[in-house]
Formats: C-alpha cells, sequence, structure tokens
C-alpha cells in the first residue's frame, strides 16, 4: 500500500528533475573575469551589473568579487532561468555596488565612466576605483 501512495510522487519529481532551465535560450557566451580595486587593494564582495547597451532585456549580467577582489561573469535568462558563466558579444554599461563596512558605512553605487565591451573568447575586464 506505501508503493501505491509513493508511485505518484516519485512520476511527479521525476518530471520535476527533466524539467530544468533550456541553456538554447542563452546566446552564445564568452568567459569574462576580471577583478576590482580600490586604493590598490582588492575590493571583497563588491557586485557588478553589465548592462548591455543595446538588446538584451531579458538578461542579467553579474559577477561578485572574492576576498581578492576578483570576479567572473554568468549570465541569467529571466524568462527561462537558464544560468550560465560568461557574457554574449556586446558593449556594456558597469554598475559596481561597493560593499558596506561593519559599521555600516562605506557602500553605494559607482556607474563606471567607459563601457566595457566584450569579444568572441576570454575577456579581462579591471576596475580601479579611486580613494573613498
Amino acid at each position: 500500500m506505501t508503493l501505491r501512495l509513493l508511485t505518484p510522487f516519485l512520476f511527479l519529481l521525476l518530471g520535476v528533475i527533466g524539467c530544468g532551465p533550456a541553456a538554447s535560450d542563452l546566446p552564445p557566451l564568452h568567459p569574462v573575469t576580471g577583478s576590482v580595486t580600490q586604493d590598490k587593494k582588492p575590493l571583497k564582495d563588491c557586485q557588478l551589473r553589465f548592462n548591455p547597451e543595446k538588446g538584451g532585456e531579458r538578461l542579467v549580467i553579474t559577477g561578485v568579487c572574492d576576498a581578492e577582489g576578483k570576479f567572473k561573469l554568468s549570465t541569467f535568462h529571466s524568462t527561462s532561468n537558464a544560468r550560465q558563466d560568461g557574457a554574449p558579444e556586446g558593449s556594456y554599461k558597469v554598475v559596481l555596488t561597493l560593499p558596506m563596512n561593519a559599521d555600516q558605512s562605506g557602500g553605494g553605487k559607482v556607474d563606471w565612466k567607459d563601457p566595457v565591451i566584450v569579444k568572441s573568447g576570454a575577456n579581462q575586464a579591471d576596475f580601479e576605483l579611486p580613494k573613498k
């Protein structure tokens, strides 16, 4: 009798597992890595958002800096929930969200002045922020 109750649940579970996001919803992506520093020191927990200058309305392209200030971008498709490392070719306006300090000071956003171009193949994007 227990198997009879579990059978519908197992079929439902298998159906959900097989319905993951479709990577084909994403355009071709290219690796983008880099670093963020401020006053020549790595900026831990800085968040980056690459906003396409043309198209890409359904794409969210982001990265987060590790303890050494290094990041890698990933692209998320907001309709299909597909996510993969890299970014599509194109020109991007970059917004950096600075981390808060333990005393709740700092933080804020920086709109990077120059567009960043992602090309086919591996890409490197480094950001040196002015002193606080």
